[in-house]
């Protein structure tokens, strides 16, 4: 469970999950600013952020500049840069639950679509403090 209104950030063990499989499970900081919670931790090597205000939901990979933004009941253009080049798609979120401050999780379900392919997500972030 995250505490509300915390100034100092704290450690926290995070996991990551898309539909249903483990994608990432590491430890991670979270720390509360201007009233969004932000979970700071690193994947293969490159700093990541998950920014939460209420059902707006913004992850960053910061060396890539891949920015993808979840914010229920909208729709939201997003990019993923890779080495071949940038994929541009579009971000329909049908549902953020955050519970971060109760329970310590996040679900996002959300349909994704690019090139008129479309699918449907759900991810499920879960903290736990250390």
């Amino acid at each position: 469970m995250i505490l509300k209104n915390t100034e100092n950030k704290k450690k926290i063990q995070l996991t990551i999950s898309s539909d249903g499989m483990e994608n990432i499970c590491c430890q991670a900081s979270v720390f509360e600013k201007s009233g969004s919670l932000y979970i700071m931790y690193e994947h293969y090597g490159e700093p990541c952020s998950v920014k939460i205000k209420g059902k707006h939901v913004t992850i960053l990979r910061h060396k890539s500049a891949t920015r993808m933004e979840i914010e229920e009941g909208t729709t939201h253009m997003s990019r993923y840069i890779t080495p071949l080049g940038t994929l541009s798609f579009e971000i329909t979120a049908r549902r953020v639950d955050n519970r971060l401050d109760t329970d310590g999780t996040l679900t996002l379900e959300y349909l994704i679509s690019a090139g008129g392919e479309a699918d449907e997500n759900k991810v499920i972030i879960k903290t736990e403090e250390i």
